[in-house]
């Protein structure tokens, strides 16, 4: 049985079980109506010709599509008519898309794989981060179907547990994750934007002051009641030693030595480097004597074979020690009651860099020296006509910062005499490290 009359959501709701099947088409709209079936269920449906065949589209169900709705969709699907297309085949089109659409899960996987091991050294981090915060709670999510509350829900997860700074970088990669996907077409907007970052951050201020040198260097250099192996104590001297990224440091590798008389290079590669550019570092006599103690002591006895890496895995030699191995250690060995730490308050692997950098600035050497010894990057435009390497000023300056710190690896500034032992009184330089408060 078929009527007209124009339909209502009085008369929609008012609609008893029949018992048979009953279809209402809806005064001025051609095609448009209901089908009622026996049982009283309610469905809104477009009958339309298309390629000389006539076709019937279920637009949806009532009352979980209302009337309105229901006559907005109904003109959608008549343009496409008019236009030539099929509203039926575009639907199924769109289905298929839907179930093709990409999860968080798959998202994070090809985003590390098409993105973040060809631009980022760090890409194992993004990695760890993406499967130990994001794909437990997302993962089975379509990207698309993705909210700013559910990124919102992470973050708040990382501020509730005390942890403002890895918020912020978890924001950081959600932020990249979700661009790029915009960018692959696999979503039209990305859920981060008008997500800040949850936590201000303040530039960190920790130097390492003069009396914490003291049983902070012996204690590295002894390995006395000290729970961390000599490569992680021998990595965290040379950053001290160098003021170079403890990445840099880490995957510093013998072939990246060079010796000219008694004068030694570090030149780290552009692809090891954080803005990737090439840095050679002059090596101070007491930085080859702590690589030469690494290399005895991982030495294998029994084939004579050492590893190409400076800082070689204790537990896998053929690779370098882990790049999270230096600030866990660092850490824990500051929290310990008893340790001869003790007494040092919290600091982390990149402070040894700052520690470099203020004490080069306190013994007079210019910025563009500081900087240069660094391997920051310089974004002035002389920077682009001036090429010239400053090995000479960048040697002087780190066996200058070099002679301050082993001055304060002794009490009052002294040494003694390597040959003879006699306490000598040659540095002087506890009043410097004062300035280094400021």
């Amino acid at each position: 049985m078929a009527e007209k009359r124009i339909l209502t959501d009085s008369y929609l709701r008012s609609i008893d079980t029949t018992g048979s099947r009953l279809e209402v088409w809806d005064h001025g709209n051609p095609g448009f109506g209901i089908r009622i079936g026996s049982k009283g269920d309610v469905s809104f449906q477009y009958l339309y010709r298309f390629s000389g065949k006539s076709r019937r589209f279920t637009i949806g169900k009532f009352p979980s599509l209302g009337l309105h709705a229901a006559r907005v969709a109904y003109h959608k699907a008549a343009q496409l008519v008019s236009e030539g297309r099929d509203p039926a085949d575009e639907r199924a089109s769109a289905r298929s898309l839907e179930s093709e659409a990409i999860t968080v899960q798959a998202l994070c996987d090809e985003f590390i794989e098409r993105y973040a091991k060809l631009r980022k050294r760090s890409w194992r981090e993004d990695e760890r981060k993406l499967q130990r915060d994001v794909v437990p709670r997302l993962g089975k999510l379509r990207a698309k179907d993705v909210s700013r509350k559910d990124i919102n829900g992470l973050l708040d997860l990382k501020m509730d547990a005390g942890s403002p700074v890895a918020a912020n970088r978890l924001q950081a990669l959600l932020s990249k994750l979700f661009g790029w996907a915009v960018e692959r077409g696999h979503m039209d907007t990305s859920p981060c934007n008008g997500v800040p970052k949850p936590a201000k951050e303040t530039s960190r201020e920790r130097v390492l002051q003069h009396a914490e040198i003291f049983p902070l260097w012996h204690a590295l250099d002894s390995g006395r009641d000290v729970g961390m192996h000599l490569v992680t104590r021998r990595s965290l001297q040379v950053m001290l030693l160098t003021g170079q990224r403890k990445g840099e440091v880490l995957r510093m590798k013998w072939e990246h030595l060079d010796q000219s008389g008694e004068e030694w290079t570090w030149n780290i590669p552009a692809e090891n480097s954080k803005n990737g550019k090439r840095h050679r570092v002059p090596l101070d006599s007491a930085v080859i004597e702590l690589l030469n103690s690494v290399r005895i002591e991982m030495t294998d006895p029994a084939t004579g074979a050492s590893s190409p890496w400076c800082f070689p895995s204790p537990a896998k030699p053929l690779q370098h020690v882990s790049l999270t191995g230096p600030d866990h250690a660092l850490r824990e060995e500051l929290k310990r009651p008893q340790g001869p730490l003790k007494e040092i308050a919290q600091f982390t692997p990149h402070d040894c860099r700052r520690t470099v950098a203020t004490g080069l600035s306190v013994l007079g050497y210019p910025r563009l020296i500081v900087q240069k010894v660094l391997n920051h990057v310089d974004t002035s435009v002389t920077s682009v006509y001036d090429r010239y390497g400053y090995d000479k000023e960048k040697r002087e300056a780190l066996t200058k910062w070099t002679a301050m710190l082993m001055a304060a690896t002794w009490p009052a500034g002294r040494d003694y005499d390597r040959e003879t032992g006699e306490e000598l009184v040659c540095w002087d330089f506890e009043s410097e490290w004062g300035f280094m408060r400021y």
